[in-house]
């Protein structure tokens, strides 16, 4: 990662540990990052949280985080990354939501962050929760398997508006099924058959038929199994 990247998740401990602590002294982020952190510091391991299966692309962006701030000494305290995935990001949501005021937990999430909170009915919002930083604006494809017969985006689209067809990404009521149901609605196809997978690891590997795949760049292993007809999203 950049020297610049690296800097930002400096500040993102630091920001953290000041806005989650409840009360006490408020660091405000100056001069070196080591100083700020002196304020407001860790004093046993955090758990960095993550909203989704080991794999996916969430679980890859943290675990690289928490890479770098142990290889620069970031942090007095270690970095854990721990996967809370299920329920379309509630399970992580909630377990950091239950640790309210407690600077020991950081959370890496997805757009599911808004969409889950809003169509569970959760007993919280997301301005209950300390925003850091935004890191990443993931491109979102539109993949096949290579065997596929779809060649082109408008190969899936006819397919899709002749039958309902069975397609896969991550989580439910999240971005994923939302864009499949964007294309319902523009193109007027019949209504798809969408199965919700715990990261985007797991939409890859999942092999059961030619089925269309919404997926971020940043989760695609293994990429030679599979090619995208042509449809980018910029989610």
């Amino acid at each position: 990662m950049r020297r610049s990247t690296v800097a930002i998740l400096a500040a993102a401990l630091v920001t953290l540990t000041a806005c989650a602590s409840g009360g006490g002294s408020t660091a405000t982020p100056s001069g070196s990052a080591g100083a700020s952190a002196a304020a407001v510091a860790p004093t046993k391991p955090v758990e960095f949280v993550i909203s989704t299966a080991p794999g996916g692309g969430s679980d890859l962006y943290a675990r690289a985080m928490a890479s770098i701030i142990s290889a620069k000494n970031l942090s007095p305290q270690p970095v854990q990354p721990l996967n809370k995935e299920g329920g379309s990001g509630a399970v992580a949501f909630t377990y950091v939501y239950d640790h309210k005021g407690d600077m020991h937990y950081v959370m890496i999430t997805l757009n599911s962050f808004f969409t889950t909170i809003i169509t569970q009915k959760l007993p919280y919002k997301a301005t209950d929760f300390t925003p850091i930083a935004n890191m990443a604006l993931d491109p979102f494809f539109l993949w096949v398997n290579n065997d596929s017969t779809f060649k082109t985006a408008q190969d899936f689209v006819d397919a899709a508006k002749a039958n309902s067809l069975t397609v896969a990404g991550t989580g439910s009521k999240q971005e994923d099924e939302a864009l499949f149901r964007r294309i319902e609605d523009t193109m007027k196809t019949k209504p798809f058959t969408y199965v919700p997978q715990t990261s985007g690891a797991t939409v890859v590997f999942r092999r059961r038929g030619p089925f269309a795949r919404n997926v971020s760049t940043a989760s695609t292993p293994r990429a030679s199994r599979r090619r995208p007809p042509c449809w980018t999203i910029r989610a």
